[in-house]
């Protein structure tokens, strides 16, 4: 006869099983959480629904990448963004990330540069590189953001501080623009944000 195993249990048991898929492949790209069509997989489909619907936010996050991307249930952008928001409104930093990428990209939403670098903003404040290289990009395009060089640099800077490859080159090229008094400035932002943000180092 199996043990008996709480209901809490199981759902942080589960928790912890999803954060391990979903983070697999986080490398800069918007696919957070990829999970392979297969039997092992879809047993775990079956349990999240209800506890995304408990307010799990990892599980509310995995399930919005499953719609997202048409993986064991059908591609439907707009119940990604509703399981993202609801994920993201918890500090989900790739939910929030996400949310970011598909307003960038106009997925299940009107494409809106504004909304993608605000929640680009609150993951980055949170230390999500990603995020921080995004906003670099947004600054150096003008697109939901003035168009502002400096602070595109100062972006590329604290993202490059990971290791970050795509960060550290726009970093380079970006800095290479600017005059020394503008380096100047931007180094002295980018100080000032890791003073007053010292969790997202």
């Amino acid at each position: 006869m199996l043990p008996l195993v709480s209901i809490p249990y199981f759902r942080n048991l589960l928790s912890c099983l999803l954060l391990a898929i979903c983070s697999t492949t986080l490398a800069g790209t918007d696919n957070s959480a990829a999970v392979q069509t297969n039997p092992a997989h879809t047993i775990a489909v079956n349990d999240i629904q209800p506890l995304a619907e408990q307010g799990d936010a990892n599980a509310q996050f995995f399930l919005g990448t499953m719609y997202r991307n048409g993986q064991n249930v059908p591609q439907d952008y707009a119940q990604a963004i509703a399981w993202y928001r609801k994920s993201a409104k918890q500090g989900d930093q790739r939910a929030q990330y996400n949310l970011g990428m598909m307003y960038s990209k106009g997925q299940g939403v009107a494409e809106d540069n504004l909304k993608a670098a605000r929640w680009f903003r609150i993951a980055a404040l949170q230390g999500h590189v990603p995020s921080q290289y995004n906003l670099g990009v947004l600054y150096g395009n003008g697109k939901g953001v003035p168009l502002d060089i400096i602070e595109a640099h100062k972006w590329f800077s604290i993202a490059a501080m990971s290791g970050d490859a795509d960060a550290i080159r726009e970093e380079e090229l970006t800095g290479d623009i600017l005059t020394p008094d503008q380096n100047k400035e931007s180094r002295k932002l980018t100080e000032a944000w890791l003073a007053a943000h010292p969790q997202a180092r």
